[in-house]
């Protein structure tokens, strides 16, 4: 049996096994996605040989051209992976956050892009209309606020974060307006 690990026109890693007449193919994928799903599938892909010339390699490379695009296509949809096919090869997308990508050391979640900018008003009357939920808060869009006024170790640290998206509120910073979480807005 011979066993090649090769790379095709956009580099990904193809195992060729060659058995007399025969070759197995294999492509593999792991996709860091959002929310820290991690999701990973492997093909394995028996094909028949006949006819090809087993000494000429670029013959054997061309006979499993169309079965590799088959098994990489197969994996990137069954991982919900956006592909398209350039020059008889398939190309899947880069997943646009991974876990990685989207932490900060410590674990907590990267800050917006200033593109992206949180509007720290909005967040103050969300905090404001929040209803008590236990020892947190939970704002009429649904998102828990956790309320670290008491037994906050770091004084630097946020007196309100919201869970979802890690952003912090600081009372020392609050609006005017601003009465307390779950009092409502006075203007």
């Amino acid at each position: 049996m011979n066993q090649v690990t090769t790379t095709d026109k956009d580099g990904a890693i193809i195992s060729i096994a060659t058995e007399s007449a025969h070759a197995t193919i294999s492509f593999g994928r792991k996709n860091g996605l959002p929310n820290y799903s991690n999701e990973e599938m492997t093909v394995f892909l028996p094909v028949d040989l006949d006819g090809v010339d087993m000494a000429d390699t670029s013959a054997i490379e061309k006979a499993l051209v169309g079965p590799t695009a088959t098994i990489k296509a197969f994996v990137y949809q069954q991982l919900g992976v956006g592909f398209e096919v350039k020059n008889d090869v398939v190309v899947g997308e880069v997943p646009t956050e991974t876990p990685k990508a989207s932490t900060r050391k410590g674990g907590s979640k990267a800050k917006p892009a200033a593109a992206e900018a949180v509007d720290k008003d909005d967040l103050w009357g969300q905090l404001a209309g929040a209803a008590k939920n236990g020892d947190n808060w939970k704002t009429q869009s649904g998102e828990t606020v956790w309320d670290n006024r008491e037994g906050k170790r770091n004084p630097k640290a946020p007196d309100y974060k919201f869970a979802d998206s890690g952003e912090g509120l600081w009372l020392d910073r609050a609006p005017a307006w601003f009465n307390g979480a779950g009092e409502g807005i006075t203007l």
